[in-house]
């Protein structure tokens, strides 16, 4: 009898040495992140953006709740990301003037992170997220043996650590402490034409066309190309308006991939998040 009392103790000891080790294994789980102190008041407008942390700030003069849903989460409609669905009609239409503080050097992901849990504070957001079948885009390399064209050439110089930076921070004058000579030139160039130009990643050179007119969707890099490359790309997107080109004149943006870089876009489908708004409300006043 006494042996078998002295086998139990030993099992039950056992079992209680297990389960502390576990316990003491497993990970905690992350902190909640919030702003040490936040104002949040109805605004006018007219709209505005809302600004990257710039010494621990975060802030809007004016924008929608909906806008900030975005902000929260990542979500950046102008490179064609899937906005939040649903939510009332007024999130689209009220505005409002946000000041929130963090710690000083907070990278984006903290000050989205820290957005998130003021949106779930102040306005009671209630979300979830699906994971829905989406069309892309995938850029691929176009040429056998996957040589880039005359527009796309390896650089001397190395971007990694800038392109790094500002996707940690979001702000291109944090970006150019790691390399001040990096980063394309982007934008019109006039009579129509687009642009990517000067030193970059692929990942810059992603941000800036899937804001060109002839982009739809939102754009995965299948390229397997890493490094910097020094672009000299352009591009004529048909467009109505103010400085459009002449029709004859348009060249799109699929053409000048694959004729200038040796990349091209092909159509897929892949499995996007989507934010589904189920609750929210209006804020309670400061």
């Amino acid at each position: 009898m006494r042996e078998r009392m002295t086998s139990m103790l030993r099992a039950l000891i056992l079992a209680a040495m297990f389960v502390a080790a576990t316990a003491a294994q497993s990970p905690e789980p992350a902190a909640r992140l919030v702003f040490d102190v936040a104002s949040v008041r109805p605004s006018q407008g007219p709209p505005t953006g809302i600004s990257r942390p710039t010494n621990g700030v975060v802030r809007t003069s004016a924008a929608e709740v909906r806008r900030l849903i975005h902000y929260a989460y990542g979500i950046e409609p102008q490179q064609r990301d899937s906005p939040a669905i649903g939510g009332p009609e007024w999130i689209d239409r009220e505005f409002y003037a946000i000041v929130a503080r963090g710690p000083a050097n907070m990278p984006l992901a903290d000050g989205r992170a820290m957005m998130r849990s003021l949106l779930e504070d102040r306005f009671k957001l209630r979300v979830r997220v699906e994971r829905r079948d989406a069309p892309v885009y995938a850029l691929v390399v176009a040429r056998k043996g996957g040589a880039p064209g005359s527009g796309m050439k390896p650089s001397a110089m190395d971007c990694r650590a800038w392109s790094d930076e500002l996707l940690r921070t979001g702000r291109l004058a944090a970006a150019k402490e790691q390399g001040p000579d990096c980063g394309p030139i982007t934008g019109g160039i006039g009579g129509g034409v687009l642009q990517v130009r000067g030193p970059a990643t692929v990942r810059e050179l992603i941000t800036a066309i899937e804001r060109s007119p002839d982009v739809d969707r939102k754009i995965v890099d299948r390229t397997d190309l890493r490094g910097t490359f020094d672009f000299d790309f352009r591009w004529t997107p048909q467009r109505s308006g103010p400085g459009a080109a002449a029709p004859h004149d348009v060249v799109s943006l699929f053409t000048a991939l694959q004729e200038q870089l040796g990349l091209k876009l092909e159509s897929q489908r892949a499995p996007v998040d989507t934010i589904i708004i189920d609750s929210i409300e209006r804020p309670t006043p400061d």
